[in-house]
């Protein structure tokens, strides 16, 4: 598995707060830099800022707070921390959280991969990594997509609520529920219900030629009223034909699928309707 640099609030060893510290020294005239728009300044103290977009430039030099840890130093800025290394009375920030500008969800969910821990900070150059591999994010869409097909689903169906012995129609409720942690927005999908109806009366069985016996199948749209909230269900009514005598008209046996296919992109879908497990990160590098 690939390695990756995650930052852990806490595990310090001592704090710094003495004006002479060169650590600290640096992380002033970085912020420095940043504030005036020298971006050359600013990446000759920290290099690895070339790879970024756009990065934070108003960073509060007063807020600055200087740890020592094992190997490096962690220069924070309230929400924004760098990682700063001293070699030969040189500093240099070889890493950082929280100064790449990224969308909050895009930080929250390329995190979420890694670790469900509310304490981790994933690094901004390993998480634009993360964000540009187009085979994680594939294997994260197709991820999102079966957690929809899998927990928007039928929960029952409510056989025969109006028959017409006429017309030999009945309507059953397809019950479908949301088990995701976020609301289902139909208009995000194309939903179809297949209903099987399974015909098992003895009368059938015993004289064949007087009504078809077997197993029926209707493909039909779902049409929801309205967005589908969160551990809620919607009873969809469907009408079907049913081949069987009044005897038995309440006791057919139908059973119901759904067919979800989506109407937004893989990404649009990924981001609004995933919520990592902490291990997606692992299993795509095992999987590689």
């Amino acid at each position: 598995m690939k390695k990756i640099l995650i930052m852990i609030m806490g595990a310090v060893t001592a704090l710094c707060g003495c004006t002479s510290d060169p650590v600290k020294e640096c992380g002033v005239e970085f912020a420095k830099a940043l504030k005036a728009g020298d971006k050359q300044a600013a990446e000759a103290i920290y290099p690895g800022m070339a790879a970024f977009d756009s990065v934070v430039t108003n960073l509060d030099e007063k807020l600055i707070k200087v740890e020592k840890l094992d190997s490096v130093s962690k220069i924070s800025f309230g929400d924004v921390q760098l990682l700063a290394v001293e070699k030969n009375g040189e500093v240099k920030i070889i890493d950082s959280y929280g100064l790449a500008l990224l969308d909050p969800a895009v930080r929250k969910l390329y995190t979420g991969i890694v670790s469900t821990d509310s304490s981790a900070r994933v690094i901004d150059s390993e998480l634009l990594k993360m964000k540009k591999d187009a085979a994680l994010t594939t294997f994260l869409c197709d991820l999102a997509l079966k957690e929809v097909q899998s927990k928007v689903a039928v929960e029952k169906v409510e056989p025969n609520v109006s028959k017409n012995y006429n017309s030999n129609k009945a309507t059953s409720n397809v019950v479908i529920k949301n088990n995701m942690e976020v609301d289902f927005d139909p208009a995000d999908f194309e939903v179809n219900a297949t209903i099987t109806i399974k015909e098992y009366d003895e009368y059938f069985a015993k004289h064949p030629g007087q009504a078809i016996f077997g197993t029926f199948k209707i493909k039909t749209p779902v049409r929801f009223g309205d967005i589908l909230p969160a551990g809620e269900t919607y009873k969809f009514p469907a009408t079907h034909d049913i081949n069987a005598p009044e005897s038995s008209f309440m006791n057919v046996p139908i059973k119901a699928t759904l067919d979800i296919k989506p109407r937004i992109s893989s990404e649009e879908l990924l981001m609004k309707y995933y919520r990592p497990k902490g291990d997606e990160y692992k299993r795509f590098n095992e999987k590689e």
